[in-house]
C-alpha cells in the first residue's frame, strides 16, 4: 500500500513539474499585460463598429468582419527611448512557431505582418504587427469566433481598398487622430 501511495505522489509531482511553464519566453498575452502598466504605451480596445465595409465587399469579407468580437491595440511611439528594445521583444514573440503567417508586406519604411493562432479552418486569434520608421509600431490582437484565414485575407484586402471618403474611414481617422501619446 505504501508503494502505491509513493508512486501516486511521485506521479502527481511529475505532472505538476511537467505542466509548469519553465520557458523564459514572453507570450503575447504577458507582453500586453506588462505594457499596460507602462505609460509609454497606448492601449485601446477598438470597437468593430467604427469599421463599415463598403457595398462592394465580398460575402467572405463580410463573414470575416462578422466573426470578429474585439480588437485590442497596443501602440508605441518611435520617440520613446526603448523603441528598439520593445520592437525586438514583439518580433521575438511573433517568431514563435505557434504563429502561422497570414500575410506580410513592406511599403517603404512601413512594415506589416499578420499572423494567427489556430488552424486553417478556424483561427483563435489574428495578430497584426505594423511598424513605421518615422512613427513607431502598433500591435493588434483580433479575437473572434470561426475566423477563417482566407476570409481574413479578403477582409484585409477590402480594408486596404476602403474608400478614403467614406463615413467609416472618416470615423476611423477621427478615432485615431484624436489620440495623443
Amino acid at each position: 500500500m505504501k508503494k502505491i501511495k509513493y508512486l501516486g505522489m511521485l506521479l502527481l509531482l511529475f505532472t505538476i513539474v511537467i505542466s509548469c511553464n519553465t520557458s523564459d519566453e514572453l507570450t503575447l498575452q504577458e507582453y500586453y499585460i506588462n505594457s499596460e502598466k507602462n505609460s509609454d504605451f497606448l492601449m485601446l480596445d477598438i470597437p468593430t463598429s467604427i469599421i463599415a465595409l463598403g457595398d462592394n465587399a465580398t460575402p467572405e469579407a463580410k463573414q470575416a468582419y462578422e466573426s470578429i468580437d474585439k480588437v485590442n491595440l497596443l501602440a508605441y511611439k518611435l520617440a520613446n527611448e526603448n523603441f528598439s528594445i520593445e520592437k525586438d521583444k514583439v518580433n521575438k514573440i511573433l517568431k514563435n512557431s505557434k504563429y502561422t503567417e497570414l500575410m506580410r508586406f513592406n511599403d517603404g519604411g512601413n512594415k506589416f505582418v499578420a499572423k494567427y493562432l489556430g488552424n486553417e479552418s478556424s483561427m483563435e486569434e489574428v495578430v497584426i504587427f505594423a511598424s513605421d520608421k518615422t512613427k513607431g509600431f502598433a500591435l493588434a490582437r483580433v479575437l473572434g469566433d470561426n475566423m477563417k484565414p482566407e476570409n481574413m485575407m479578403l477582409l484585409f484586402e477590402n480594408l486596404k481598398n476602403m474608400d478614403k471618403n467614406s463615413e467609416s474611414f472618416k470615423k476611423m481617422k477621427g478615432f485615431f487622430g484624436n489620440i495623443n501619446m
